[in-house]
């Protein structure tokens, strides 16, 4: 995951999931599917990243993997401490984070239509930004 924000640049959007066989990453799933051909309107890069095999799985657009760095994902708040048996363990928390060069830019601590809209307008307006900047400096 560290080598993802080394080498990407511009604005792109990265969807941390837990395993990806568990109902609600297929949830998400299923929810990047239905956005994938809005996100490859805009231009805006997306990555899944989950602790899966993530060999299994292919969504058009969506760049697949399965390196997760729990410090990154603490960085980006995605995780949460759950008691299961009486034993308090780590657990990934689904969540939509919107980075620029390599800095946070939004994060959205749910995958679901409400915070893909907010992750998607906030992308935008940053990619716009952007480009007009770059025009700017043309002028």
């Amino acid at each position: 995951m560290k080598e993802l924000l080394r080498h990407t640049q511009g604005t792109y959007m990265i969807f941390v999931l837990d395993a990806l066989d568990k109902p609600k990453s297929v949830r998400a799933l299923r929810l990047c599917m239905e956005w994938q051909p809005l996100l490859e309107e805009m231009g805006v890069p997306a990555y899944i990243v989950s602790p899966s095999d993530t060999v299994l799985y292919s969504i058009p657009y969506f760049q697949m993997h399965s390196d997760v760095d729990l410090s990154l994902c603490r960085r980006f708040g995605a995780i949460r401490i759950k008691s299961i048996y009486g034993k308090p363990r780590e657990c990934i928390q689904g969540t939509i984070v919107v980075m620029q060069d390599q800095n946070v830019v939004h994060i959205n601590h749910r995958v679901n239509e409400k915070a893909m809209r907010s992750a998607c307008t906030c992308a935008l307006k940053k990619r716009y930004q952007e480009l007009l900047k770059k025009v700017q400096k043309m002028i």
